[in-house]
């Protein structure tokens, strides 16, 4: 058993190894720099290793800190006088949510798929040393952290040990019911997706509650007895007993692992599948009607139109709710503004100093990354397997009828809600700088523009969707990712609005023309199916 988990260990390494090999290969200009014979490299799996351990030790305390800190925390905030209790009340309930949602023993991963499925190896030596090695990190992270927290709250050291035994028992408890229960399920035939679904929200339905009990129950005064703590801990600890044999003893490991690893996500096929249910929830958005388009354009024109005129559904209709939503808020705070003073006041300054606030309000609305994900799977996927809709001439049209399209659209709910700010800031008293409210007009125009070129040149530049529909380039997430980290600093930004808009407007007029210009050069290389 000690030799499959050592096999195990390093068998999942070696596939985080690789991972990352191939995550810094999709970067455009580290690819170069590290070559494809960087797979085989035994220097680079033994740094592998070592960064695993490390990474293995550091994450066995680290997690488990910050969920003991973030309880002990709200506690403080809570329930000033009765921290302990209190204390006591949220880790008895919290950690029975986690029985249900964290049990490990079974969990789909790739390396799992790997070992068990693709390598053979037996799947009980696998799956419990595992456990057992999860148990270890359960019982080495959380006892200097329990007892730490038990000093704090003047619990004594022997609280500390209780804590860290009463998760232990729990995770053995649920394991082992999860284990019966998928045996069962594995000689009675395959549970329907139905009833998976089912199970699940009762699961987290059931989580929910506890984590409710958890923190309301101290506000009540329903708090337990010290000694009642005590007694569930013994009572866990006979339920423990039987439960660890019976996870050790189990003799139907092959078949229950075989059953489950079809859920991982390296079993090909599920996978596929989930990716065409998502192309087939998208399809069922497009309206079909007899006269889809009337336009007099023609060719590629044409085409677009057709294509956006069919999306109504994802473009039109999400615009028009923005548009409702910005309104009824506009009405409110006029009503505001002038029902209160400070709320006037403090309004007129929010809208001279926030603009800011509204990058990241563009970002939340606009369609473009939706877009962009429904032109590959009901249109690029399959006409880019056509030697005609890869020609330079081809690519570039498109992307000037794409570009055009989902800008006009994006410009209503962008629109609206420049208008009313607008009106705002002329209703909250105003400014003594007129071009103030030009400004505010188109800045919010152009941070909307700015987005439909962002989104169709990174589709187009990175093109992240590969022949089975993944999103699989490291570039395009890493630049999204970016895009809304940029955004989300920028919310709580004050910046006068004459300063910010001015730049803002001067950035984007920039950054049109050079990502316009690099679609120009590349995208006729770089937009292919994958």
């Amino acid at each position: 058993m000690i030799k499959a988990f050592l096999i195990s260990f390093r068998l999942r390494n070696t596939y985080k190894a690789n991972g990352f090999i191939y995550f810094l290969r999709q970067l455009p200009l580290v690819k170069k720099l590290i070559p494809a014979k960087a797979y085989k490299s035994r220097g680079l799996k033994r740094l592998a290793n070592v960064v695993a351990w490390i990474r293995e030790f550091v994450t066995a305390f680290l997690w488990k800190g910050i969920y003991l800190l973030i309880v002990f925390g709200i506690v403080l905030s809570m329930h000033e006088g009765a921290e302990a209790s209190a204390f006591l009340n949220a880790f008895f309930f919290l950690t029975l949510a986690g029985g249900f949602l964290n049990t490990q023993l079974f969990d789909p991963t790739n390396d799992k798929y790997y070992a068990i499925i693709l390598m053979g190896m037996n799947a009980k030596d696998y799956t419990v040393s595992n456990y057992i090695y999860f148990l270890i990190k359960v019982i080495v992270g959380f006892l200097p952290l329990t007892c730490l927290f038990a000093f704090l709250l003047d619990l004594g050291p022997l609280w500390g040990v209780g804590m860290m035994l009463y998760v232990l028992f729990v995770k053995l408890v649920f394991a082992a019911f999860i284990l019966w229960d998928d045996v069962k399920d594995s000689k009675l035939g395959t549970v329907s997706s139905e009833e998976e679904k089912r199970m699940a929200v009762l699961v987290w339905i059931a989580a929910a509650l506890l984590c409710v009990l958890g923190f309301g129950l101290p506000y009540t005064g329903l708090v337990f007895p010290v000694w009642v703590y005590g007694l569930i801990l013994g009572l866990l600890f006979l339920m423990s007993v039987p439960s660890a044999i019976y996870i050790f003893l189990c003799r139907d490991y092959q078949r229950v692992c075989r059953e489950l690893l079809k859920k991982a996500p390296a079993f090909s096929s599920q996978a596929t599948s989930q990716n065409q249910l998502v192309q087939t929830q998208t399809l069922k958005r497009i309206e079909y009607t007899k006269d889809d388009v009337q336009t007099k354009k023609q060719g590629y024109a044409y085409f677009n139109a057709l294509f956006f005129a069919r999306h109504r559904k994802i473009l039109v209709k999400p615009a028009r709710r923005i548009c409702v939503v910005s309104v009824i808020l506009f009405a409110a705070m006029a009503v505001a503004c002038r029902l209160n003073r400070d709320f006037y006041e403090a309004s007129n300054e929010m809208l001279l100093n926030m603009l800011p606030f509204f990058l990241f309000v563009m970002y939340l609305i606009h369609p473009g990354r939706s877009m962009t994900q429904a032109m590959f799977m009901n249109c690029d996927h399959s006409m880019l397997s056509y030697r005609f809709y890869r020609q330079p001439r081809v690519i570039l049209s498109l992307f000037v009828e794409r570009l055009k399209s989902l800008t006009l659209i994006s410009l209503i709910p962008a629109g609206c809600i420049a208008a009313e700010m607008a009106a705002l800031l002329a209703i909250t008293g105003g400014t003594q700088t007129p071009v103030n409210y030009v400004l505010i007009i188109v800045t919010i125009l152009m941070m909307s523009v700015f987005f439909s070129v962002h989104y169709m040149v990174l589709y187009y530049l990175l093109q992240p969707y590969n022949i089975q529909l993944e999103s699989r380039n490291a570039a395009y997430g890493i630049a999204n990712w970016l895009t809304y980290l940029v955004c989300y600093m920028a919310m709580s930004r004050r910046v006068p609005t004459m300063i910010f808009g001015t730049a803002m407007t001067g950035f984007c007029i920039l950054y049109i023309v050079i990502a316009l210009i690099l679609v120009y050069r590349m995208a006729p290389k770089t937009f292919k199916l994958r």
